[in-house]
């Protein structure tokens, strides 16, 4: 149970919180980025290629054309998969094997075992 010093600190720490610039879109692939600030990261987490999907499901090409977009206004893009994805290591990006680098939550409830981070190339 929390006591009231407690309360306080927790409440101290968060009013020290520096104030992160984000915002939520209900439909990514409307969202035209504008040009970032350095140090924008876009994570794309989208269902892996063969298994079942999430509510609003985007198709390889459509992360891959998000993707893009988002790299060319400036952001550093990861995407996570079930494997490097071919097309955008053939432009330069880069892959990261993080399945054993996993903390916390297994993958019991998939058959897909793999997790990787294909990474965009740093900005010029």
């Amino acid at each position: 149970r929390w006591g009231v010093s407690d309360q306080a600190w927790i409440a101290g720490r968060l009013d020290n919180t520096p104030e992160l610039p984000a915002s939520i879109s209900e439909d990514c692939t409307q969202v035209e980025p504008p040009t970032l600030p350095p140090g924008t990261v876009v994570y794309i987490d989208p269902p892996y290629v063969g298994t079942t999907g999430y509510g609003h499901d985007l198709g390889r090409k459509q992360v891959i054309e998000l993707a893009l977009r988002w790299h060319e206004a400036g952001a550093m893009v990861a995407i996570s998969e079930q494997e490097a994805i071919p097309e955008l290591l053939a432009l330069g990006w880069r892959a990261v094997d993080i399945t054993s680098r996993r903390d916390g939550q297994k993958r019991t409830f998939s058959k897909q075992k793999t997790e990787f981070l294909t990474l965009s190339p740093d900005q010029r």
